[in-house]
């Protein structure tokens, strides 16, 4: 069973772009926490048809939290003098979460009655 499901934020918007066949392909990297670590997992995302072009591309922003489910592909490609292999996530399933988080979050508003 191929099979991974991964909680994030998004590190850019998703980049949208067509197949020679006319599918719609989505692209975007996720930032995955790790365990005793500062720095994040950078893990390629990417979805086909439909979720690509009615989901990712649209709402998939950066900073967007988000709950993926999908399957690891491998991805070889070729260097100068290196041949390369990566994977990436095929998503299936993905939930959108809450929008980038604030650094310094903004006070709210008060209210100053009139005349004081």
């Amino acid at each position: 069973m191929n099979t991974i499901a991964l909680s994030g934020r998004a590190g850019a918007d998703a980049e949208l772009r067509n197949t020679p066949n006319g599918t719609v392909v989505a692209h975007f990297r996720l930032a995955v926490d790790r365990r005793n670590s500062d720095e994040p997992m950078w893990v390629n995302c990417v979805a086909f048809g439909a979720l690509a072009e009615k989901v990712v591309g649209p709402y998939v922003t950066k900073g967007k939290q988000l709950e993926i489910v999908g399957r690891l592909e491998p991805d070889n490609f070729d260097g100068d003098t290196t041949k390369y292999r990566s994977f990436n996530v095929v998503i299936n399933e993905l939930e959108l979460g809450p929008g980038p988080r604030s650094e310094d979050p903004q006070p709210e508003p008060s209210e100053t009655p009139a005349g004081s």
